[in-house]
């Protein structure tokens, strides 16, 4: 299930699985779409970034990266490093509801 992104977006770490239930991505909700495209995962601008998430994980957007790996290979070989928010970002998201 995919919540509106309003709601994706107050979620502090999200953890998203790839087909056969390993990691394709674990920390801030707000840096998934970073990591993916980093990856090479080319994100439309007007798509549902909760969306986009999960058609990706599904297998349904292509890597245009060179490399093939599955998901899980490539998180387990990024060097990404999701910075953890800031207490005032946290606060700031907070009241937003």
């Amino acid at each position: 299930h995919q919540p509106r992104f309003s709601i994706f977006s107050l979620f502090d770490t999200v953890l998203l699985l790839a087909k056969g239930g390993r990691t394709a991505y674990i920390g801030p909700s707000l840096h998934a779409m970073e990591y993916f495209t980093s990856q090479g995962f080319a994100a439309p601008q007007n798509d549902n970034p909760a969306d986009w998430l999960m058609d990706v994980i599904s297998g349904d957007v292509k890597n245009n990266a060179e490399n093939n790996a599955s998901l899980p290979d490539l998180w387990t070989a990024s060097d990404f490093k999701a910075t953890p928010l800031k207490d005032n970002e946290i606060k700031q998201r907070a009241t937003r509801t």
